[in-house]
């Protein structure tokens, strides 16, 4: 009788020792190989108009060139980000082209911290946030972003686009009169 729970205990014990070494395999193998890719993009930060998406290219190389976006004080916007290491988030910033300077294009005291969008989901996406206004005066901006790309699983400080803030258009001048049907403009005749 004390052979059974004693191979019991053996067996149990070789099950445990099994489902550790099953477990420890499954880490080593199930383990992304160096330099894999781990989102489906390369990573890029962008600025979103309805319909218009402005971005310089993939992972900080600009490989379409940076975009202008010509706007007015007062317009709306959004940002966001695809290719971004799961579970971090896309830092945007400006600069005022003529002096260097950084600014508070994304609202007050964004000039040093900029704007921070939520950590992604692990699904690689800074999903678009907005609308954020504009209310840098008028002149030339730089936006840029810093990001951990997803795929190189380095910091990138990406050249988005760049801005060119004027005043609004004036209203167009109020419309004359319209004339009566019968074309008088005056007292008509009966």
């Amino acid at each position: 009788m004390t052979l059974r729970p004693r191979s019991r205990l053996l067996r149990h014990a070789a099950g445990l020792i099994a489902g550790i070494a099953v477990i420890a395999t499954m880490g080593v193998v199930g383990a992304p190989a160096a330099g894999a890719s781990t989102c489906a993009t390369p990573g890029h930060a962008y600025l979103t108009k309805p319909g218009v998406a402005y971005f310089s290219g993939y992972d900080g190389d600009q490989r379409v060139g940076i975009p202008t976006f010509n706007t007015v004080r007062g317009d709306t916007f959004k940002v966001g980000g695809n290719g971004i290491a799961p579970y971090t988030f896309v830092r945007f910033r400006a600069r005022d082209l003529s002096t260097g300077a950084l600014v508070d294009f994304f609202g007050p005291e964004s000039a040093e911290f900029g704007y921070t969008t939520a950590y992604n989901n692990g699904n690689c996406v800074a999903n678009e946030e907005g609308p954020l206004t504009i209310t840098v005066p008028n002149g030339r901006y730089r936006v840029f972003a810093d990001y951990l790309a997803g795929n190189l699983n380095q910091f990138v400080t990406d050249q988005v686009v760049d801005v060119v803030v004027s005043d609004p258009a004036p209203p167009p001048p109020p419309r004359p009169p319209r004339p009566p049907i019968g074309g008088c403009l005056a007292i008509c005749p009966l």
